[in-house]
C-alpha cells in the first residue's frame, strides 16, 4: 500500500504540475495559482502535502500567497511553484519554474537538465555527494551557480523532510540512497555573479504542526 500511494500521490502531483506548466499566469495573482493548484489536487483524489509555493524573481523558495495576496505575475517575473500532494501520507513533492522572459530561458532549462541528470542516477547504494556532484557540474557546465544552502530531502509518511540532505554540490559527508525510501531532488540554480546562497526573510508564512497538546483553556475547547 505504501507503494501504491506514494505512486498514486506522484501521478497526480506531477499532473498537476504539467497544467500549471502550460497555463498562461501573466497577470494573475499568487493567491489565484496557489487556489487552483490546491483546488487541482483535491479534485484528482489526493491532499495537499504543504502550502503551495509562489516565489517569485529572487525569492528562491518557501513563499506562499497570504490570503488576498495581492503580487501579479508580469511578464518579466520568474515564478517558482512548488507543489505537493499526499495520499494517506505518503507524499510527492515536486515543482516547475513558469517563465515568459526570453532571458531566464537558459537558466530554467539548465535546472530542469540538472534535475534530469541526477534522477538518472539515483538507485539504491549511490552516494548521495555523487548526485551532488552532477548537479553541480551540470549547473556550473552552463555557466551558473547551485545554491549551496538549499537542497532535497528524504521524506516519510506525513514527514516532508525526514531527515536526509540530497545536496545540490558534492560534499563530504555523505549517505546511500536505500531501497523502500522516498526523496525529493531538487535543484536550485542562480547567475554565475551571485553568492551562491539564500538567507531567511523577514516573512514567515508556511507553519507545521509539530504536536497535539490538550488545553484546560475552555474556550479553545468549542
Amino acid at each position: 500500500m505504501q507503494l501504491e500511494d506514494y505512486l498514486k500521490a506522484g501521478n497526480i502531483a506531477g499532473e498537476v504540475r504539467e497544467n500549471v506548466r502550460k497555463t498562461d499566469w501573466i497577470g494573475s495573482t499568487l493567491a489565484e495559482i496557489c487556489d487552483y493548484v490546491e483546488s487541482e489536487i483535491i479534485k484528482r483524489g489526493a491532499k495537499c502535502a504543504f502550502p503551495v509555493n509562489t516565489s517569485m524573481n529572487e525569492i528562491a523558495a518557501h513563499y506562499t500567497a497570504e490570503p488576498n495576496d495581492p503580487k501579479t505575475v508580469s511578464d518579466t517575473d520568474l515564478v517558482k511553484i512548488d507543489l505537493g500532494a499526499q495520499i494517506n501520507g505518503y507524499i510527492a513533492d515536486t515543482a516547475v519554474t513558469v517563465n515568459y522572459d526570453p532571458q531566464y530561458d537558459q537558466m530554467v532549462q539548465t535546472a530542469e537538465d540538472a534535475l534530469q541528470n541526477a534522477m538518472s542516477m539515483i538507485k539504491a547504494g549511490v552516494k548521495s555527494k555523487d548526485v551532488g556532484r552532477t548537479i553541480q557540474k551540470t549547473i556550473q557546465d552552463m555557466g551558473f551557480k547551485p545554491i549551496a544552502n538549499l537542497s532535497g530531502h528524504s521524506l516519510d509518511q506525513y514527514t516532508i523532510h525526514a531527515g536526509k540532505t540530497v545536496p545540490n554540490m558534492w560534499t563530504i559527508g555523505s549517505f546511500s540512497f536505500s531501497e523502500n525510501e522516498a526523496y525529493a531532488c531538487e535543484p536550485f540554480v542562480t547567475t554565475k555573479n551571485a553568492l551562491g546562497f539564500v538567507r531567511n526573510g523577514k516573512i514567515k508564512n508556511i507553519f507545521a504542526l509539530v504536536s497535539r497538546k490538550k488545553t484546560k483553556d475552555e474556550r479553545l475547547t468549542d
